[in-house]
């Protein structure tokens, strides 16, 4: 019966969501995050398509891996401690 308690509850939980400031909020993340996709896509679809051809495909295959790797790797290097240097 606890879990019958919860469902009764379920509707004040909801009702917080439709905040006004809530609701202002996903359509501010719609009308900025659907022309990212559709120009990501625009671009990408291209290239993937270039890079499927491309008697090269294994060596491109690395370079769109190595954009996962590089900022971990930058973010390591800003905080090494040789890094640290006073200028004075």
């Amino acid at each position: 019966m606890v879990f019958m308690d919860s469902l009764r509850e379920a509707p004040s939980q909801i009702g917080d969501i439709l905040t006004p400031h809530i609701a202002s909020s996903w359509c501010n993340t719609l009308v900025m995050g659907s022309p990212v996709t559709l120009l990501s896509t625009a671009w990408a679809t291209p290239l993937a398509l270039l890079a499927l051809g491309s008697p090269c495909s294994y060596y491109l295959d690395g370079l769109m891996g190595l954009t996962f790797l590089t900022p971990p790797l930058l973010v390591s290097l800003a905080w090494h401690p040789w890094r640290m240097v006073r200028i004075s």
